[in-house]
């Protein structure tokens, strides 16, 4: 048997019998490093491993047709609960700007003005994701209410941004939903509820 699918059972604890055969072996043109991916039409849990040593880094694929693991090409049903981080971003001397996308964005974006008050800007995100949709929260501060930001030409309300009015209590928070469109030009705010009861 090849020294990598040896390597790959004793790794993945299976036994000699269980193991699928490649379909593939790749092997890095050094010698020292390759793929091997695992894809006989069979069903089966897919384990992702990485192996360092006197053979390289030796990444194994295989393939998962269980429904264990999350595909973006199968319509899943999740058995634990599913969320995302929750992205506050920095403020730039009064302008807010949300991140979207890449390892630093989220869905959901929580905007904690400053504690004196401040004439703020959300600005428009660096880059959207057609079809992305989560919720702002929107705080004032805790010694001075910010009132109403100015928003970004990309965020488009009922009645036009201006008509936001936010909660004026200190630490007051709004929820405000959001979907972008699905051309990825520009983000369609929802209703505010304002600063629900606890």
């Amino acid at each position: 048997m090849n020294r990598l699918i040896l390597l790959a059972a004793l790794l993945l604890g299976l036994p000699m019998a269980a193991m699928a055969q490649p379909t593939s072996v790749g092997i890095g043109s050094s010698g020292n490093a390759g793929n091997i991916v695992f894809g006989n039409g069979t069903s089966g849990t897919a384990t992702l491993q990485t192996v360092t040593g006197a053979l390289g880094s030796v990444t194994l694929s295989l393939p998962d047709n269980t429904g264990t693991l999350a595909e973006t090409n199968f319509s899943q049903t999740f058995t634990a609960p599913q969320r995302v981080n929750t992205e506050t971003p920095a403020i730039s001397t009064t302008t807010f700007t949300p991140v979207f996308t890449g390892a630093s964005g989220s869905n959901n974006h929580r905007i904690a003005f400053p504690a004196t008050t401040c004439t703020c800007t959300i600005a428009n995100p660096s880059a959207l994701i057609a079809g992305q949709s989560g919720v702002f929260e929107l705080v004032q501060g805790a010694t001075s209410a910010s009132l109403n930001p100015t928003w970004g030409s990309e965020y488009e309300y009922a009645g036009g941004t201006s008509s936001i009015v936010l909660s004026t209590g200190l630490g007051a928070t709004d929820y405000i939903g959001y979907y972008v469109d699905s051309t990825g030009s520009f983000i369609v705010l929802f209703g505010i509820n304002k600063a629900p009861a606890h």
